[in-house]
């Protein structure tokens, strides 16, 4: 480096001299590197990984260990190897702005794949990404590739679709040459997404990729799963000396200087280059001819010198001038990672370049390499010690200035902060303003299908709410807060499997909202309790329910809600059999729908399940056809489950019993990764159902139990029913149960008023019946069944009972041919 221009200091200071680098050394000042400290079995396990790798195999290995352990400087030393040995290396660093840009280091991949830098326009990057066709990718894939890079399509992909276009990348560039993908600080990734990497690490198992995870302790569950762990942990004695040897760039280190840092940093490699860099800055390192020495009095006992490294970086932020050490405590509070217009309308200041440079000289901030406004912590524990040195009072004070300071920087634009404005609103006491934005961060996270992650946020805003004062100034806030949050909540619970809480959650929104004159929260609890209890078959209550809703909005009309009552009296209306009641209601709330993606996508879902009950397979499946489109376009994964499964009942009734598997076990996949779980009991059963008509009972068996078993932990009574009718009939074949037993699990469905399980019960029983050779028992089941069926309009029922009957009429008494 060379000298710059003098740089104007405060205060009436000197001026301070400013420097031009020229070229960039690695380590400490004077010091190199070094080669790397083995410490346990990672040499072995890479070498493992690495013979797999060679033979056409993938794998993947976890680097396991606490801040400071040496995961990244491991992942660099493998970069090294593989560039010298001509392997293909793409390494990737997951950032705690994982829940904001949750797909970055997939770009960062792809980026670094074409060989051009992840932050070029998105115009630049697009077209780069044309080459990728070169690899075998479909127009589907490159789609979902531009996504990625910043492109905005006319049907955005899905999360899923990105994924899986990234694997086939790295699959057809490892059918040239091996490669290694590394993804460091991978356990920053957001929760949501630990799936789909462990997805990813698994299909490219059949193929030359080596993938390196580097995770802190505790790492996730699921990624652990996925990869050999290699911890890496504290060097000792003989470890440490060659390690300062290295840093200090000498051949030997005085046993009192290596005592000292031994007892401060407990063989933590970050600790002892951070204590060796306070040593080297404070001049109390002296080195001369290959030897290091600590300076005369600067011995282990001076008070002065710190003995943690918390307290080393403490001792450099106390070394501040008042003003950089506020700012430093300020960026704290604003998180890990921050951005220059928040901190200067947080701080008030109106040229913050001087300070910031001033803490980057200090190595305590550095400036984002993605964006020139984004700074950053030089380590988390550089943050942790600026917080620590901020007392309570202060630290809410500051929290106000950043929530304030985000609220007007990001006016309008808001969405991609709420999580952090929920945070530092209930750190600053604006408890109720955090409840707020807690119940919009839960919005967002049900429009994106991370049910749990909703459920939380909503259990956040009330709590805050609980905490808040009894200010009368925000009474009418913290009331409606409070019913908005609860009926959120409890519709979640719903879907989520625990409609126990759930109903409780929405009664208390009821009541919250009928005693103090919100009728447009009554309205959607009303709704909301009507479909749960169609759900589980509590119809009356079901029926009482929309009816209470239909009578707020004759006072208070509200089109939505209008909307959601009509389409909840349909379904309702379709249970009871009154099919053309239903189909009447079901077009009723379409038309309301109009423009309302998800709305129209229900309505045509309802209108052809009343055509496949009716036969009309044609029309259903055109329906649904035209609803998957829908579902896709408007992003909403719970639907698209539904839709799925609604195509896979279509191929089942028409005897396509593979094509139905398919799409049964796509909506189950789907289902899964969203937590719904009663949509998740529903495909079991439907999967059971398709073993069951092709004579595989012991398969059937086992997908109709676990459906039961899902179904009786979600307290969902419909659901087990549904189940014990043909568990019933399949242990009466295998001689532990009896056709008393079937029919009895057809009376229970009967107190739920669902003549679907009915029917198919009297069915079941008559089956077992025929088989045990009592045609006329048989006879009589079948016609109660038939009788059944007719009552509600069940035609594909009526279909499947008039063949069996017409069998049963001849001289054969074998079951029917389905079973």
């Amino acid at each position: 480096m060379r000298h710059g221009p003098q740089v104007a200091a405060r205060g009436g200071k000197a001026h301070l001299s400013s420097y031009l680098v020229e070229g960039r050394a690695h380590g400490l000042r004077g010091g190199r590197a070094g080669s790397w400290l083995r410490r346990g079995d990672e040499l072995d396990e890479l070498r493992t990984a690495l013979v797999a790798l060679a033979s056409g195999r993938g794998s993947a290995v976890a680097l396991v260990g606490a801040v400071g352990t040496g995961k990244s400087r491991f992942i660099r030393e493998i970069r090294d190897l593989a560039s010298r040995r001509g392997t293909t290396f793409l390494g990737v660093r997951c950032t705690a702005l994982g829940t904001e840009r949750p797909l970055e280091p997939l770009l960062d991949l792809v980026a670094a794949v074409l060989g051009v830098d992840a932050e070029a326009s998105v115009d630049e990057l697009v077209a780069a990404s044309g080459r990728l066709h070169q690899l075998g990718l479909s127009q589907r894939d490159l789609s979902a590739i531009a996504t990625l890079l910043g492109a905005t399509p006319a049907q955005p992909p899905e999360p899923g679709e990105v994924w899986a276009a990234v694997a086939r990348v790295l699959r057809g560039l490892a059918a040239d040459h091996p490669v290694i993908v590394a993804f460091d600080d991978a356990h920053a990734l957001p929760t949501a997404w630990h799936g789909d990497l462990a997805h990813l690490v698994r299909s490219l198992a059949d193929v030359p990729v080596l993938f390196l995870l580097a995770l802190q302790e505790p790492h996730p569950a699921a990624l652990g799963a996925i990869a050999r762990p290699v911890r890496l942990g504290a060097f000792d004695g003989e470890q440490q000396a060659r390690f300062v040897e290295g840093l200090l760039g000498v051949k030997q280190v005085d046993p009192e200087l290596m005592r000292m840092l031994g007892g401060a940093c407990e063989g933590n490699p970050l600790y002892l280059q951070e204590m060796l860099k306070f040593l080297v800055e404070s001049r109390r390192i002296d080195v001369a001819e290959g030897r290091a020495t600590l300076s005369p009095g600067a011995t282990g006992g001076d008070a002065s010198l710190p003995h943690t490294l918390q307290a080393l970086i403490s001792a450099r932020i106390d070394a501040l001038d008042y003003g950089c050490r506020g700012l430093l405590q300020l960026a704290a509070v604003a998180g890990e990672s921050f951005d220059e217009a928040v901190i200067v309308e947080a701080a008030g200041l109106t040229d913050p370049a001087p300070m910031l440079l001033e803490l980057v000289s200090h190595g305590l901030l550095r400036r984002e390499p993605s964006s020139p406004d984004q700074w950053a912590f030089a380590s988390p524990l550089v943050r942790e010690a600026a917080l620590r040195g901020t007392l309570g009072v202060q630290r809410r004070d500051y929290h106000r200035l950043v929530a304030a300071a985000l609220e007007k920087v990001y006016e309008g634009r808001l969405d991609p902060f709420v999580d952090a404005l929920v945070v530092h609103c209930a750190e600053g006491g604006r408890l109720v303003d955090a409840a707020r934005y807690a119940f919009r961060a839960g919005q967002r996270r049900e429009t994106e299908q991370h049910l749990e992650q909703a459920r939380d946020s909503y259990l956040a805003g009330l709590e805050h709410l609980a905490r808040a004062d009894r200010n009368p100034d925000e009474w009418d806030a913290r009331i409606q807060g409070e019913a908005m949050l609860n009926l959120a909540l409890g519709q979640v619970l719903v879907l989520l499997g625990d409609p126990a809480d759930g109903h409780r959650r929405l009664l208390v929104a009821l009541d919250v909202a009928s005693e103090t004159g919100l009728p447009w929260i009554e309205a959607r609890a009303h709704v909301a309790l009507g479909r749960s209890y169609q759900e589980l078959g509590r119809r009356e209550l079901a029926k009482a329910h929309l009816g209470q809703a239909r009578a707020v909005l004759r006072i208070d009309p509200d089109p939505d809600v209008e909307r959601e009552a009509v389409e909840a009296s349909a379904i309702l209306a379709f249970g009871l059999g009154q099919n053309e009641e239903a189909e009447e209601l079901w077009q009723q709330a379409l038309k309301l729908a109009d423009g309302n993606p998800a709305a129209m996508a229900r309505c045509q879902i309802g209108l052809a399940n009343r055509y496949l009950r009716s036969g009309d397979h044609d029309r259903a499946r055109e329906l649904l056809e035209r609803a998957l489109g829908t579902v896709r376009s408007a992003g909403d994964r719970i639907l698209e489950g539904r839709v799925l499964n609604n195509i896979g009942l279509v191929h089942s009734w028409a005897g396509r019993h593979p094509l139905a598997l398919q799409y049964y076990r796509a909506a189950l996949e789907l289902r899964e990764g969203l937590g719904y779980t009663r949509g998740v009991v529903v495909n079991h059963h439907n999967i059971g159902d398709v073993h069951f008509h092709c004579g595989d009972h012991a398969r059937a068996h086992v997908a109709f139990a676990r459906s039961r078993e899902l179904a009786d932990e979600i307290g969902w009574e419909r659901g087990v029913a549904l189940n014990d009718v043909f568990l019933a009939y399949l242990d009466a074949r295998s001689a532990s149960g009896t056709v008393d037993d079937v029919l009895a699990a057809a009376e229970r469905a009967r107190s739920l008023a669902d003549p679907d399980i009915v029917a198919t019960g009297l069915w079941l029983a008559g089956r077992w019946l025929l088989e045990d050779g009592q045609p006329d028992a048989a006879r009589e089941k079948l016609g109660e069944a038939l009788d059944e069926a007719r009552r509600f309009e069940l035609q594909p029922m009526i279909a499947r009972l008039e063949r069996t009957l017409a069998e049963l009429g001849g001289d054969s008494v074998a079951a029917d041919a389905e079973g």
